[in-house]
């Protein structure tokens, strides 16, 4: 179990929010079955309903972590967290879009980046329970009500859940006002039910909307997925450098470009077989840089470098070739590798 420490909460003292900082009642640390999480609850509370997105990213933690505890122990409370927790992540939200400087955005993202951890691991907000909360005809009675839409959309979202009802509130949503979230699950049915075609309209319609890095990324994941699933490698090429100009460590995508660039090995050098051959450094060379920026994808760049390095010249080849050694360079178009 995560140990807290009350130094992280306080109760407000000063009207200054900028002056806030988060200091304990009493210096204690509280952790297991006699934690007292009800009272970390209870002094976040007031605070964050007083101050809504100006409460410290810290604030909104404890805030949601406490509501978090309490509703594992009792399941009536579950709504109660469910709500509290899309409140807080919803005031996050709006401190990371605020926030001025890299150093604040990074404290920012950290706690953030906690909070929906704990929300998608807890168990209490399952697709199940979040489909039986909220089901297509409560969508349908609030057809109309955006933020309620909103809502229910950033849940199911955080979750990891892609459901009827999440679907249909996706499609309300769009209709009262075209965005990121409600083009995002229109794009999750279709992808859902292989209408690959709706599911880049929607996707791309939701890229144009989007005004963050992240959501332009979970755009060009599903559309790097798309490409992948209907062979075309040109798209996915394309979609996998967008996705490497938002984020260079995407190990996955480098991962592919890499395989991918293999068969590009016979476009080089066709009358001079061992130096042809001197392409499979290149692609090595990618694949480890893939395993490096990226630890998740290393077994399976282990695996391809194996198989690869089969193809490479041997030592006494480089040795007795006349254009190429030990130290020198190899170009191929407008890459080039040397060769070790």
């Amino acid at each position: 179990m995560m140990t807290v420490s009350l130094t992280s909460v306080m109760m407000l003292r000063s009207v200054r929010l900028r002056s806030w900082q988060i200091r304990s009642r009493t210096t204690r640390t509280i952790a297991g079955a006699d934690a007292d999480f009800t009272q970390v609850y209870q002094w976040a509370k007031p605070a964050v309903e007083r101050y809504k997105a100006e409460s410290p990213i810290q604030l909104l933690y404890y805030y949601a972590f406490g509501s978090r505890l309490i509703a594992s122990k009792d399941e009536s409370k579950i709504d109660q967290y469910i709500n509290e927790y899309t409140q807080a992540a919803e005031y996050a939200d709006a401190l990371l879009a605020a926030a001025q400087t890299d150093e604040a955005k990074k404290v920012i993202e950290t706690y953030k980046n906690q909070m929906d951890t704990e929300f998608a691991q807890s168990g209490l907000a399952s697709c199940d329970k979040l489909e039986k909360t909220y089901t297509v005809e409560k969508i349908d009675q609030h057809k109309t009500d955006k933020t309620f839409l909103q809502n229910v959309l950033s849940l199911f979202q955080r979750a990891g859940c892609d459901g009827n009802a999440s679907v249909r509130a996706g499609r309300y949503l769009f209709d009262i006002e075209p965005s990121v979230t409600a083009a995002m699950g229109i794009a999750g049915e279709a992808i859902r039910d292989k209408r690959y075609a709706e599911a880049t309209e929607f996707l791309n319609k939701a890229i144009d909307l989007a005004k963050n890095s992240s959501d332009r990324l979970k755009c060009y994941e599903a559309l790097f997925q798309i490409a992948q699933v209907q062979r075309n490698s040109s798209a996915a090429v394309s979609y996998g450098n967008k996705i490497l100009a938002e984020n260079p460590r995407n190990g996955r995508v480098l991962l592919y470009l890499a395989e991918l660039s293999a068969g590009n090995a016979s476009r080089y050098y066709p009358d001079d077989k061992i130096k042809q051959r001197c392409y499979y450094y290149l692609v090595i060379n990618k694949l480890r840089h893939a395993a490096s920026v990226d630890p998740s994808v290393s077994a399976q760049a282990n695996r391809a470098i194996a198989n690869y390095s089969r193809y490479l010249p041997s030592a006494q080849e480089i040795f007795m070739h006349p254009d190429i050694k030990k130290g020198s360079t190899v170009s191929f178009g407008g890459e080039s590798v040397v060769i070790p």
